[in-house]
């Protein structure tokens, strides 16, 4: 199916992350004077017609993208792996955690040498506290 300028100019602004509808405001100005329901009924129509463009505009955009989730992963690996300082690799545990959805949402209490320590988040966690937790594991 060959593409209008307007079809192309909505499958772009859809893989670049802007709503459909908002997307099919940009790409058919009139339609900003549309009912909303119009406006998100035609979006639909259009995005399932173009759906192979947009996946097309995505790909483009993801292999151009600077910084993959990969290499956030390999370099935080490195880092706790290798980190000089204990609280730099519970950081980097924490951050690799995070990106995969392992961030508990309930509070742990850790018995350290200088009494208990409440952890709701790691991120919250003083240079001393996180240090202090790396060696009452070690023990």
């Amino acid at each position: 199916m060959k593409l209008t300028p307007q079809h192309d100019r909505f499958a772009q602004e859809v893989a670049a992350g802007k709503s459909q509808a908002d997307a099919y405001r940009i790409a058919y100005p009139r339609s900003v004077k549309w009912k909303p329901s119009s406006v998100w009924e035609s979006a639909s129509k259009l995005a399932s017609k173009v759906s192979p463009r947009i996946e097309e505009l995505r790909a483009e955009l993801a292999a151009q993208s600077m910084w993959s989730k990969e290499q956030s992963v390999k370099v935080l690996a490195e880092i706790a792996m290798r980190a000089e300082k204990d609280a730099d690799r519970v950081r980097a545990v924490a951050e690799l955690n995070r990106m995969h959805g392992f961030e508990a949402e309930t509070t742990v209490v850790h018995k350290g040498p200088n009494g208990p320590i409440e952890i709701r988040r790691v991120h919250d966690l003083t240079d001393d506290q996180l240090a202090a937790i790396a060696l009452g594991s070690r023990g």
